[in-house]
């Protein structure tokens, strides 16, 4: 199975997002220099706090990023290295993937590779009834 990677935002960038969402926006905030040292602190309190949050939910969909990634590595093992042939298909029934025992049980009887879609395999043909 191929594995899709997408990039991951650099901090930079998500940043310079954040701005611009930020600057397209109306503010609904008072100007902070009117306010008085005790909400200026209760600000920078509940800012504080919503920053560790977001770490704390940022390391936990680092952590379920690994576990799935194991698991993932696991299934995978499991699919091509099974003991029975299989073969994914798409919704239109063509082969996407074959594990390595389908590829060696078509290679072993010297058959013909396995068709690119099995709604079009002629019934009766030399094609292995294993697979």
């Amino acid at each position: 199975m191929a594995k899709d990677k997408t990039p991951r935002d650099e901090p930079s960038d998500l940043r310079k997002r954040a701005e611009t969402s930020l600057q397209e926006k109306p503010s609904a905030h008072p100007d902070v220099s009117t306010l008085p040292t005790e909400e200026l602190q209760m600000l920078v309190h509940e800012i504080e706090v919503h920053q560790i949050e977001l770490q704390m939910q940022n390391e936990e969909l680092l952590r379920t990023q690994r576990e799935l990634g194991e698991s993932l590595n696991r299934y995978q093992d499991l699919y091509d290295f099974a003991p029975v042939a299989y073969v994914t298909l798409d919704t239109k029934g063509i082969v996407r993937e074959a594990n390595l025992t389908a590829v060696g049980h078509a290679m072993e009887h010297e058959s013909p590779p396995p068709p690119r879609c099995f709604e079009l395999w002629p019934v009766g043909s030399q094609w292995p009834r294993s697979l």
